[in-house]
């Protein structure tokens, strides 16, 4: 997701004046009554404290060291104090509105640009005259807020952090500001006005970390702290669910899925009727609603540009663009096997075999066919079961093709007792494969006697 909702950029300057294009950076149509250009003093008493803050190349200023970082995240803080700071605010023009579909069509043609434009807002964009802005003149009670800014000095702004909105997100880091200096009361406030937030991810992280007030999580080892934070985020899907809050519920799967344990994956699935990122957004788009699906994916892959193209290729059908994606690592790799694998449950499940066998075609579903079996065992997502036994075997003769033959004795011995057939043809395949090129293990030992 993008982490900013706006991009600022300094036009004049002068004693207490400052004028200011602020341009929409982040836009979403399925909120149409969402304030889409900022109003009043506070945003811009938020924009005045991050210039100065000495942070991605800008100058730190007075203002920075007089007001504390929890305070700039306290909404009401910001909006009883705002004044003290930002004489007056005035709108001297805006452009492109009122927002329409073509206004969204571009926004999301330009979604992953914008996404990296958040320390580039100083530069020039080629399509920035299209997006929705205005101008400001923000007049401040002191000439010292203003020292830190330059003419031409750009920032995204606006972060949501913890959230899905700024004020939501902003609560659940002034909580865990408020925790790590040892305030339990005031974090406990924060968090509590969080989950109040009509924002589900921060309402998530808020019910979470009310829960863990008492637990120093970084104290915890590694394995430990993921352990302990993927059973608290399951455990508040399921009850969510139950208690009919399905969008919360979403939110707190979204990170049971962050951590990539299938095993937990299949539980959320069992108890509170959770499907995989790839499957919700499979069934966003049949109804139509693309701006969901997309949605869905960036929520559930953030920062994975790469995965997000390779997915909503396979959504469109489109499987010639998505096998020539090259991911970035290992991480994408194995994100790309296991939404190919899901798609292929799903559109096995609807009869659609022509669609599954272009899936398991492509060139990850080769290269990581036990990776894919191994996920939908674990995840439950193998049924019926002789859905899966037919794409078991699919998976397994393409690692034959391949030249894979430790990915056929994986799928061989983990199909066993539940999918017999399967495992007698995998091993007999295997048998096959040996026989015409040998045993690598009798390969490493010629190679050792040679050398001896």
């Amino acid at each position: 997701m993008i982490i900013y909702t706006h991009g600022v950029r300094v036009l004049e300057l002068d004693e207490r004046r400052v004028r200011l294009r602020v341009f929409l950076a982040d836009y979403d149509p399925s909120q149409p009554h969402r304030v889409l250009l900022p109003e009043g003093r506070s945003f811009f008493f938020g924009v005045l404290w991050q210039a100065a803050d000495g942070e991605a190349g800008r100058r730190r200023g007075p203002l920075n060291g007089l007001v504390p970082l929890e305070d700039t995240l306290d909404p009401d803080w910001v909006e009883a104090n705002a004044g003290r700071f930002v004489e007056s605010v005035e709108r001297v023009g805006a452009r492109n509105l009122p927002a329409g579909d073509e206004l969204a069509d571009l926004y999301e043609t330009h979604y992953t640009e914008l996404d990296r434009r958040l320390h580039r807002w100083h530069e020039r964009w080629e399509h920035e005259d299209l997006l929705l802005q205005a101008d400001y003149d923000v007049v401040v009670t002191d000439a010292r807020w203003l020292e830190p800014l330059r003419e031409g000095q750009g920032m995204g702004t606006g972060f949501p952090s913890w959230g899905w909105t700024v004020a939501g997100g902003q609560l659940v880091r002034r909580g865990l500001i408020l925790k790590d200096r040892g305030d339990r009361v005031g974090a406990a406030h924060a968090f509590r006005r969080a989950a109040a937030v009509d924002d589900p991810e921060a309402t998530v992280r808020a019910l979470l970390a009310l829960d863990d007030l008492d637990i120093d999580l970084d104290a915890l080892h590694f394995d430990d702290r993921a352990a302990h934070e993927v059973r608290a985020a399951l455990e508040l899907c399921v009850r969510l669910s139950g208690e009919g809050r399905d969008a919360d519920a979403r939110a707190a799967y979204l990170i049971v899925h962050s951590f990539g344990v299938p095993e937990f994956m299949g539980e959320a699935r069992e108890r509170a009727g959770m499907v995989s990122p790839a499957e919700r957004a499979h069934r966003l788009m049949r109804a139509g609603d693309r701006f969901g699906a997309l949605t869905e994916l960036r929520r559930a892959y953030d920062g994975g540009d790469e995965v997000i193209d390779f997915a909503v290729a396979l959504l469109d059908g489109d499987f010639e663009t998505a096998d020539g994606r090259g991911p970035g690592g290992d991480l994408d790799r194995t994100r790309m096997a296991l939404i190919v694998a899901d798609l292929a449950f799903v559109h096995a499940r609807e009869g659609d075999d022509e669609t599954v066998a272009a899936l398991l075609e492509l060139r990850v579903a080769a290269e990581l066919g036990s990776t894919m079996w191994r996920y939908v065992l674990e995840s439950e997502n193998a049924h019926p079961e002789e859905v899966a036994a037919a794409i078991g075997e699919r998976l397994m003769r393409t690692t034959v093709a391949m030249h894979l033959p430790e990915e056929v004795r994986y799928i061989a011995e983990t199909a066993g007792a539940r999918f017999p057939e399967l495992a007698a043809t995998a091993y007999a395949e295997l048998g096959d494969y040996y026989a015409t090129f040998g045993e690598l293990e009798d390969e490493d030992e010629d190679e050792d006697e040679d050398e001896a």
